[in-house]
């Protein structure tokens, strides 16, 4: 079969869409030995090396930069075109005939949550509720959204399938590496910190962090890596306004191949949003053999069982005490150390393009 991806994503988009994308492609073209595919770029990614280890893949370029106008327009027409057997989007999916389309839906946070997007990405969000609608398949990333599909759009769940992320192979434990001591330095990092990775915008509720680390007595930093996003709290002013300056340091963007090694240095990870369809952060601390304390909210409990400390995260006085527990309790963080390796070794991006695979040959049928 010839199969065509939207891989807009693949190069750069938002954090969980690119993770996803990309590991999902470089690990489907390694393990699919029957299929070809087309990955369809944009024009931005034309010179990009993709680094896929397979003869079974070619890129084609579409214009415009733009999602909507180029998966709408540019990307139906090199579907009929290239006479591609399945087409598998991201979010968006063109009004094409006679090809089935599986459609990647990470999660319906825009439905649950609407408070915390933007009226612009509100409108985006209507042709996504487009795509699920004429989708032929979705795919999905946890049983929580899969079951918010159904809610939404009452989906008949067997169109519906799984397929988990997971940590990258790079997310280990390391030690005695001469790059943890230079990283450091790079950004001027604290002794000992608690980290926290992700976007900075209101549906991570950084400021009920902010407070929890306030009432607690734990008197280690926290380090935020990630940049400003739309719809995000005046972090600054809370943080001037609680006194709390010199304890909460931004490094703003970092080099993806960076994010292991702050994992690494990190006392504990702290990852307290709203809702997440799947929470792929907190998996790469477990990974790293970093004690976590998350949100209780959506689908991380599904995605860390017991590996992490788990918290209602609109309960400052539990968000501390968690705190307090992973900092002074040394047994405690050894346990969820060695749970949490174990934890993150449960997903498979392989397994994972393994139920793409089995998807395409039951659309074939």
């Amino acid at each position: 079969m010839l199969i065509g991806v939207d891989a807009k994503w693949f190069i750069k988009g938002p954090p969980g869409g690119h993770t996803y994308v990309q590991n999902i492609l470089r690990s489907l073209l390694k393990q699919d030995g029957s299929n070809n595919y087309i990955l369809y770029c944009r024009r931005d990614d034309a010179a990009e090396d993709f680094r896929i280890a397979s003869e079974r893949y070619r890129k084609k370029i579409l214009s415009p930069n733009i999602s909507f106008l180029r998966v709408r327009y540019a990307l139906a027409r090199a579907a009929l075109k290239d006479n591609l057997d399945i087409l598998f989007t991201q979010s968006l999916a063109p009004k094409v005939k006679g090809i089935p389309k599986v459609v990647a839906i990470y999660d319906l946070l825009y439905k649950d949550f609407p408070q915390y997007f933007t009226w612009l990405e509100k409108k985006y969000f209507r042709f996504v509720d487009a795509a699920i609608r004429e989708a032929d398949a979705i795919v999905t990333i946890s049983e929580y959204s899969k079951e918010r599909i159904c809610h939404w759009f009452s989906a008949d769940s067997k169109k519906i399938f799984i397929t988990p992320c997971a940590a990258d192979s790079r997310f280990h434990p390391i030690n005695g590496s001469p790059q943890l001591g230079a990283l450091k330095i790079k950004y001027k990092l604290p002794q000992e910190f608690l980290l926290y990775i992700g976007r900075l915008n209101v549906r991570k509720n950084l400021p009920r962090v902010f407070q929890a680390l306030k009432q607690s007595s734990c008197d280690l930093p926290l380090v935020c890596v990630g940049k400003k996003d739309w719809k995000s709290d005046p972090l600054d002013k809370i943080i001037r306004d609680m006194g709390m300056k010199k304890r909460i340091l931004f490094t703003g963007y970092v080099l993806d191949e960076e994010l292991p090694l702050f994992m690494n240095l990190a006392a504990a990870f702290i990852y307290m949003p709203f809702g997440e369809g799947f929470g792929i952060p907190p998996l790469e601390a477990l990974a790293c053999g970093t004690p976590v304390v998350a949100s209780r909210a959506t689908a991380l409990p599904e995605v860390l069982g017991d590996a992490a400390l788990l918290a209602d995260p609109c309960n400052i006085e539990e968000i501390a005490e968690h705190i307090n527990r992973v900092t002074h309790d040394s047994v405690l963080r050894d346990n969820l150390r060695k749970k949490g390796i174990v934890r993150a070794a449960c997903f498979s991006w392989d397994r994972s393009a393994q139920n793409l695979i089995s998807l395409w040959q039951t659309l074939k049928k």
